[in-house]
């Protein structure tokens, strides 16, 4: 059985990631907490919208969250008939308050929506209940209503299906994954006879931006569909074909950056040449990373020592400017006899201090922010040794 999330690990990670997700792995996914709480609060919302057949208030908005949070918090949440540890606090209030944050600005259905709504479907793409024992794939849309479309080019009925992602880079690009087309052809084959089209939404709930596309059946939209069916269903017999040959091949590489089964991953890479050593040190980057991540966690309160090493957080010493050290510093330049612009040439402005005056300046435009800090900068390019991912759209 697949589903987007399998698809995903094979693409972005290797194929032997997919044998570490179906044989239940130990994975490191704390990163995906804060997303989760946030899933979480946003289909209480939408829920409490439906019920009420009313727009959610502020005060509502905030009493459903924390209500959310405190089950997080204190019990976990149920996935799929499992039970999940209970969730740590801080990644539990992080996501409640993105949600809130994205709730309080957003027109919420009070009829013909769902949230978190189940789909399953067999080898032929028959439909079938969600826990089927023959499910071929399914997938869980965070959102779906039906909205009556008119315009000067295109009207009608269409179906619109939104995403929240918690990730910081999700752009655009998010509609060319396989996620957001395979949710697409869900809907397409469940929904597609009273429609004239679908609308995909991906709301990047870290900056409150929303990409979409309209995809009408008539011309064009039932063939594209069609092909990204097409693709999914390719993808998964290629996968399945792998497994003939016992586990699926592992591809060490750039691809274990950000692998949540790197740290018990056994695949290696033999140093035989230059690209060999190469794939060698970007899974061991990716190993890294993951590690970082645990141990930061693990010497949150103390330290781990061994052997004359510490590994974990150490006091540092530095300095940081004082409360009224610009006053200090102008008070000491005037009576140098300097002026203005001669101070202005010597403090060397950094790309902090130009995003902080432009903050001061467009405190409400974050656009206006980032046009101004364009302004007063310029490109400069660098050379930097590492081992760097390909930008690929982020869960």
């Amino acid at each position: 059985m697949y589903r987007p999330t399998t698809l995903r690990l094979a693409s972005a990670h290797c194929p032997r990631a997919v044998d570490f997700y179906e044989s239940n792995q130990a994975a490191f996914r704390d990163h995906f907490q804060v997303g989760i709480a946030a899933h979480d609060v946003l289909a209480a919302i939408g829920e409490h919208a439906l019920t009420a057949m009313l727009q959610p208030t502020e005060q509502e908005i905030a009493e459903i969250a924390e209500r959310q949070v405190r089950s997080l918090i204190t019990r976990g949440r149920s996935f799929e008939g499992r039970a999940e540890p209970p969730m740590r606090a801080e990644d539990a209030f992080e996501g409640a308050e993105l949600a809130k944050r994205y709730a309080a600005t957003e027109p919420w259905p009070t009829a013909d929506a769902w949230f978190e709504a189940g789909y399953a479907f067999g080898a032929e793409w028959q439909r079938l209940p969600y826990n089927a024992v023959e499910r071929r794939f399914r997938l869980i849309l965070d959102r779906l209503e039906f909205v009556e479309e008119s315009g000067e080019d295109y009207a009608g009925r269409l179906a619109v299906i939104t995403e929240y992602k918690t990730a910081w880079p999700t752009d655009e690009s998010e509609l060319e994954t396989l996620q957001t087309k395979a949710q697409a052809v869900a809907v397409w084959l469940v929904h597609g006879s009273g429609l004239d089209g679908i609308r995909r939404r991906v709301v990047n709930l870290r900056t409150g931006k929303t990409f979409a596309d309209d995809l009408w059946f008539e011309p064009g939209g039932n063939a594209q569909i069609a092909e990204w069916q097409s693709e999914i269903t390719d993808y998964m017999q290629a996968l399945d074909t792998m497994t003939e040959y016992g586990r699926r091949p592992a591809r060490p590489g750039v691809g274990c950056l950000g692998c949540p089964y790197s740290l018990g991953c056994d695949a290696k890479s033999i140093e035989t040449d230059h690209i060999s050593m190469a794939k060698r040190l970007a899974k061991l980057e990716g190993e890294r990373a993951q590690l970082i991540k645990a141990l930061k966690a693990a010497t949150a309160e103390s330290a781990i020592t061994f052997d004359g090493t510490t590994v974990g957080y150490q006091v540092t010493a530095s300095r940081t400017p004082k409360p009224g050290a610009l006053t200090l510093m102008w008070l000491a330049w005037t009576a140098a006899n300097g002026d203005v612009s001669g101070l202005l040439a010597a403090l060397k402005p950094t790309m902090a201090m130009l995003s902080s005056v432009a903050k001061k300046l467009y405190p409400d435009s974050k656009e206006d922010q980032e046009a101004k800090v364009a302004e007063w900068s310029a490109a400069k390019t660098s050379k930097e040794f590492g081992v760097f991912a390909q930008p690929t759209p982020t869960e």
